[in-house]
């Protein structure tokens, strides 16, 4: 009886201090992230316009499903990540966006009528 009294009672130290421990990290990881966030230039984020290229708001035009489609979404981007990174397409050429395009009717051919190039 007096060993479980005793095990019972340190493992709620044991608890105690565990949250005890958890609740400090809290506290300082607010501070911290804190210090972070207010060092930030937020003048400069805001005054920083990010140029959008005009052929890919164009294709995105073309393509509803794109930002709606989930799955495509992402199949897209998987398929930019290969095409720029490691086949060496440059984004902003007329290859690039054929290249998606025909990738992407070849993957999903049964949510396409036909298939559909910016080019055509």
């Amino acid at each position: 009886m007096r060993r479980k009294k005793k095990l019972k009672i340190i493992k709620t130290y044991l608890l105690v201090g565990t949250l005890n421990l958890i609740r400090f990290f809290i506290k300082h990881l607010k501070s911290f992230a804190h210090k972070i966030y207010s060092n930030i230039d937020w003048k400069y984020y805001k005054k920083e316009q990010f140029k959008i290229d005009p052929k890919a708001e164009k294709w995105a035009k073309h393509n509803c499903w794109f930002g709606y489609d989930e799955l495509m979404t992402n199949a897209a981007f998987k398929i930019h990540k290969e095409l720029v990174e490691f086949e060496g397409v440059d984004p902003k050429s007329k290859k690039y966006y054929n290249e998606i395009d025909k990738r992407i009717y070849d993957k999903f051919k049964n949510k396409f009528k036909k298939y559909y190039s910016m080019d055509n």
